[in-house]
């Protein structure tokens, strides 16, 4: 009996293996063998049994196969049942004889047959996987993250340092490796992205292209093929690195080591390790092109668009500093772009004329503006769209970024240029502005009110009025805010130049309002005529509010109530146009008052209560601090002085002598003697006369 049960089998797998019989003849064969094996029932249901498994196996693995090929087997199928049908009937005969009754040789059978389709199982699942491992990914693509054309830094996320062809060697098949960034050419990338998803990655120097090798692991550079072991995929992996994944088989580019030098370069499946994730980063020469017409431009951050590219304190000199300011509509906030047809911009500010340059090289290196030169690379933009939207600002020497320190939004903060980095601080909008939004910065300044004495206060606050500081007289005396009571060192005297500006000279000390310094926040206080600088020259305009603004000639920066407070003791200053209250002045004249009270010419001085005496030099001495008194009019030579009006202040000559009256020892003092002495424009021969609305009475020391 056992020796015909495994006959049967044997039979059955021949059958099965051999032949790959179809669903139909497995069933024929079952059907033929429980016809004939009826002599023992334990046996006929342990093989019934073991053949309904076997059918349902074969019936999942035939159910896949093409009609042609069904058809086929279906031949053979029938071949082989008529053989075993045959064998079945000797098998019958022999079973017919054979009284089968071990139940236990039964049970021996069926264990053989299930460990026999178990390693038949095992062998066809390692098949499949096997076959799995091999399939190339040739579905995978990708869409353009790294701007067509641009060349590019690539380093490892491990160490930082840069990929790059093994010695800079130019050869077919040289390595790809990693080495220091030394920003040379063979660590420079250009990715050329098609329309089909995939990038072919240049090196720059070699001109060869990077490829899997033909062992689909290796990385190495070959000239170009067109082949898909030269395609490539990029896919952002997040917080600024990206994947670099081959067409070929859909491995991902991969540091073998650990980051350090010469570390190779391969493929291998997706890990998600940091040795599969990259920065890629714009290097070397930016590709441009027009992107903006050329005009006139406000240029705002993206995340902050009332934040304006600035040039500080509207300065007109070389190397004045770009940072960011609230924007108020004036000239140093407003650019003008011209394009030299070749991919870049010069980027003009309106109130210089000058060029935004780049001062030096690499991360950090500070934006001001210069005078052009000539097309230099650090006067050369490429003006971008970003992702995003907005625009990116990138100089032409080695691809650096406009960018605003560290991101940030904050009046005053720097800008720099930086390596691309996608954050906030190198997005910009740009806006042009229509020719008429200039009008206001384009007036060229004019004798807006007339000469005399005024008083300033605060348009506001028209009780707080511009003071010099304890009514000093000395030079650096600050001038502050002060509530108005009528004094002195509250009323200015303007003298206009005929040229756009007026001195504003406090009556107290016959000194100009001056600027200390440079920049936003320098101090304003008086200080004696220097002779005409820009410093003491100030612009008088009429405000679109329609009071004043007082404008210093040194870098147009406005006079400024420290942060537009009002109270007594608020400093004065200057600061770039803000269109804040602190820049805002009402003037109001004072009577017919004049710093100029009497024309130039030869006069006779005397006391209000007696004019029949008059100053003279005493016994018509010529001398060096000769001694000057009062005496008796004889309408001698001695008893004459010239009166000449000279920067602001009288100069007073005796005639016969042509020495001029002085303070003795340059002792400004009370009680000091006036003497006779030779002019040296020292501040005791300054001299004003102020008209006291009758007649010219008195003469006051400077």
């Amino acid at each position: 009996m056992k020796k015909t049960l495994r006959f049967l089998v044997t039979i059955l797998l021949i059958s099965v293996f051999l032949f790959g019989i179809n669903i139909n003849t497995c069933q024929a064969v079952a059907n033929e063998i429980n016809k004939n094996i009826n002599t023992n029932s334990e046996v006929n249901k342990v093989e019934e049994n073991l053949l309904e498994n076997e059918t349902i196996k074969e019936n999942d693995k035939l159910e896949n196969n093409e009609n042609n090929e069904n058809t086929e087997n279906t031949d053979l199928s029938n071949e082989t049942v008529n053989k075993t049908q045959n064998e079945i009937s000797i098998n019958n005969q022999i079973s017919n004889d054979t009284n089968v009754t071990d139940k236990n040789e039964a049970n021996e059978v069926e264990n053989e047959i299930d460990n026999t389709v178990k390693a038949e199982e095992n062998v066809l699942k390692e098949n499949n996987i096997n076959k799995l491992e091999i399939e190339p990914k040739a579905n995978i693509s990708g869409n353009e993250i790294i701007v067509n054309g641009t060349t590019n830094r690539i380093t490892t996320k491990l160490s930082g340092r840069a990929v790059g062809t093994d010695g800079g060697s130019n050869e077919n098949g040289a390595d790809i490796n990693l080495w220091d960034d030394v920003s040379v050419s063979q660590q420079r990338f250009i990715f050329q992205y098609n329309k089909e998803g995939y990038y072919t990655i240049v090196i720059e120097k070699s001109k060869k292209l990077l490829q899997v090798s033909e062992d689909g692991k290796k990385v190495e550079q070959w000239e170009e093929k067109s082949t898909d072991n030269q395609k490539w995929v990029v896919q952002d992996a997040g917080n600024g690195y990206y994947n670099i994944i081959s067409k070929l088989n859909g491995k991902y580019l991969t540091v073998n080591g650990t980051g350090a030098n010469c570390d190779l370069l391969c493929v291998e499946n997706k890990t998600g390790k940091d040795n599969q994730k990259f920065q890629i980063i714009e290097k070397g020469t930016p590709k441009g092109e027009k992107t903006v017409e050329e005009g006139t431009y406000k240029i705002v951050l993206a995340n902050a668009p009332t934040q304006s590219l600035t040039v500080d304190g509207g300065k007109k000199e070389d190397g004045a500093n770009l940072h960011i300011w609230e924007y108020v509509n004036s000239a140093q906030q407003q650019f003008k772009l011209e394009y030299d047809g070749k991919g870049y911009y010069e980027i003009i500010p309106s109130h210089s004329g000058k060029r935004v340059d780049v001062v030096g090289y690499g991360n950090e290196a500070n934006v001001d503006q210069w005078s052009a030169n000539g097309g230099n690379d650090n006067q050369k933009w490429v003006i971008r769209k970003s992702k995003s939207g907005n625009y990116n600002i990138i100089s032409k020497r080695d691809a650096m970024y406009l960018d605003a320190y560290q991101s940030k939004t904050a009046n005053g903060t720097n800008i720099e240029v930086y390596e691309q980095s996608r954050g906030a601080g190198q997005e910009f909008k740009l806006e042009k502005i229509e020719e008429d939004k200039n009008d206001e910065e384009e007036i060229v300044d004019t004798k807006t009110v007339e000469e005399g004495t005024y008083k300033i206060v605060l348009a506001n606050a028209p009780t707080q009025s511009l003071t010099v500081d304890g009514g000093k007289t000395e030079d650096g005396a600050n001038v502050h805010i002060w509530e108005y009571v009528d004094s002195l060192q509250q009323q200015f005297n303007l003298v206009y130049d005929g040229q756009g500006y007026y001195e504003i000279i406090p009556l107290n000390s016959g000194k100009r309002l001056d600027v200390v310094g440079y920049g936003n926040e320098a101090n304003v206080d008086q200080w004696s005529n220097n002779g005409g600088n820009d410093n003491q020259k100030w612009a008088i305009r009429k405000s679109a509010s329609g009071n004043y603004n007082i404008v210093s000639k040194r870098e147009g920066l406005y006079l400024d109530a420290y942060q537009s407070k009002t109270a007594n003791g608020t400093n004065i200053e200057v600061y770039e146009k803000s269109g804040g209250a602190g820049q805002e002045f009402k003037l109001e004249k004072i009577g017919d008052k004049s710093e100029r009270t009497v024309a130039d010419g030869v006069y006779k001085i005397s006391p209000k209560s007696n004019t029949n005496i008059v100053v003279e030099a005493s016994a018509s001495n010529k001398d060096n601090n000769g001694r000057i008194q009062i005496w008796q009019n004889y309408n001698v030579i001695a008893q004459k002085l010239n009166i000449e009006y000279k920067d602001g202040f009288y100069k007073i000559t005796m005639r016969h002598s042509g020495k001029s009256l002085t303070v003795k020892g340059n002792n400004l003092a009370k009680g000091t003697d006036i003497v006779q002495y030779d002019y040296q424009g020292l501040d005791s021969q300054k001299w004003m006369i102020r008209d006291s609305g009758k007649r010219i009475s008195n003469i006051i020391i400077k």
